[in-house]
């Protein structure tokens, strides 16, 4: 911060609010981008006929957690019918 090649430097202001920030326990949280992604285990949900893939057992789960309930599957026609309506 700022790098050295910059050219630029962090003024003494900047400077001691640093600090201060640092010695009032300034908590340091690793950026989600330098995270290592994990493998998330598969909900295990009630009704396994809903799903026909671990994502749908995901967003069932999802729908389930705030309280809804979930659809009952339907034909292709009315499938297509409703995602062309969205």
């Amino acid at each position: 911060m700022p790098p050295p090649d910059s050219g630029k430097a962090l003024t003494a202001e900047e400077v001691n609010a640093l600090v201060q920030w640092a010695q009032l326990g300034a908590e340091y949280e690793a950026h989600w981008a330098f995270i290592p992604p994990t493998k998330p285990a598969v909900p295990e949900v009630q009704d396994r006929t809903w799903s026909q893939s671990p994502i749908d057992r995901f967003i069932a789960q999802r729908i389930l957690d705030d309280g809804l309930s979930l659809s009952p599957m339907v034909d292709r026609i009315t499938l297509i019918r409703r995602v062309t309506l969205d």
